[in-house]
């Protein structure tokens, strides 16, 4: 009960400790960080009547952080200029799909632009809106 009791003052509401008869307490649950299941083992550690204390919390995978649709699009179309292809612009829609829109004098250029976009990190995937207008 008391160990519970510390364990929720600390913020660690997803972990909870199961006492046996034999006072070998067992914690389980989940917590965000490793820093928080070190915490949930130091106060179950420190409970002096306590003969053994078992980890069974798990550490729960951390998210990445989102992705930001604007600054995307800024470092996609950067990339495109340093490889020469100038008349492309992406666009890139909230849900991280990116538009290719614009012209090119090759299909070589075109499927190169197409490679930069891809290779970012987090898009789903590129639409095709680039027309190839061969130079005579």
């Amino acid at each position: 009960g008391d160990l519970n009791i510390a364990l929720r003052s600390k913020g660690l509401r997803e972990v909870y400790a199961e006492v046996n008869r034999d006072l070998i307490a067992t914690l389980r649950g989940s917590v965000d960080k490793t820093d928080d299941k070190a915490v949930a083992l130091h106060i179950a550690r420190s409970n002096r009547e306590l003969k053994e204390v078992r980890d069974n919390i798990q550490v729960k995978p951390s998210l990445p952080p989102p992705i930001d649709a604007a600054r995307l699009e800024g470092e996609i179309n950067r990339a495109l200029r340093r490889a020469g292809i100038i008349g492309v612009t992406a666009m890139v829609s909230e849900d991280i799909e990116v538009t290719l829109k614009g012209s090119v004098a090759t299909a070589k250029q075109k499927s190169e632009a197409f490679e930069i976009a891809g290779n970012f990190k987090g898009v789903k995937r590129v639409m095709d809106n680039i027309f190839i207008v061969e130079l005579r």
